[in-house]
């Protein structure tokens, strides 16, 4: 969860699948402090969440997209902020 992305340093913008539970996947989405790496994120018509590296890959297939906010992660369907400067 929240905790793991404040143990990494550097540049990432990532998507975790956890299927190890029963029941629905645990979806994690983070994007680093600074903003490097590139992440869009966008919903479905049907209330779905879609990820990519390039809005261009969201435009078709979602009714509205954006790009991921720096230093938040997405955890259990929820938009938190984990980068909290001193």
């Amino acid at each position: 969860g929240e905790r793991m992305v404040l143990m990494l340093d550097g540049m990432f913008a990532f998507v975790l699948i956890d299927t190890r539970s029963k029941g629905e996947p645990t979806i994690v989405a983070a994007r680093d402090h600074m903003g490097i790496c590139p992440l869009y994120w966008g919903h479905g018509a049907d209330g779905s969440v879609w990820f990519a590296s390039e809005m261009k890959c969201l435009i078709d297939d979602c009714v509205t997209y954006q790009e991921f906010p720096p230093g938040y992660a997405f955890l259990n369907g929820e938009l938190v902020r984990w980068y909290n400067p001193i």
